[in-house]
């Protein structure tokens, strides 16, 4: 397989994602062209990539991960998957976000579901534990949109309110505070 030069392209289905890997204090590595086999297709926005792991959501639901798996990231323990696999355990997914070892979910009821890194509580779960199957992050309820960050994630819910939980060590949950949560605080403003 070529290499994939920086600003290179990969193509999977009928969208193009334009990706650059590298190690933190290296050059951008020698990442080879990966061909993935997807039944069903994906649409624009179906995608999310995190720091070593992705996502795509297909129409009936069924999220797909793929990449590194040191956290449960993957929707399970075991190894990293260098092919999309199915995340067991969740359905009705309509958007997906990714973040640094975790992996968050919308699903069409309007719950946010999360799996993987916790370290900061972005999970909604007071230990710190990775949680490697996707479970419900309580006080998330009746949300339109969800995103992620490095370790934290900010949902907009139906009745336009914004909230945010886990990390916050510059002030990006909104709040005022630069304390971590691990359950969800509105955004003031």
């Amino acid at each position: 397989d070529p290499a994939i030069a920086s600003g290179g392209t990969i193509t999977l289905g009928n969208f193009t994602l334009k990706a650059r890997a590298w190690s933190p204090g290296s050059l951008p590595s020698q990442t080879t062209s990966v061909a993935y086999s997807i039944t069903g297709q994906f649409g624009p926005g179906d995608l999310a990539a995190g720091n070593s792991h992705a996502l795509g959501v297909r129409p009936d639901g069924v999220v797909w991960a793929w990449g590194s798996n040191t956290s449960g990231q993957l929707g399970k323990w075991g190894p990293d998957a260098l092919a999309p696999i199915p995340v067991s355990g969740i359905t009705g997914v309509k958007a997906i976000a990714a973040g640094y070892g975790f992996s968050v979910a919308l699903r069409a009821d309007g719950s946010a579901w999360g799996w993987g890194d916790n370290s900061y509580g972005q999970l909604g779960v007071a230990a710190a534990n990775p949680q490697p199957t996707p479970i419900p992050i309580g006080g998330l309820t009746g949300v339109a949109q969800i995103s992620a960050a490095e370790s934290s994630i900010v949902a907009r819910k139906n009745d336009g309110t914004v909230w945010a939980i886990g990390a916050n060590w510059y002030g990006q949950l909104g709040n005022g505070t630069t304390n971590d949560s691990n359950v969800p605080v509105q955004v003031t403003g």
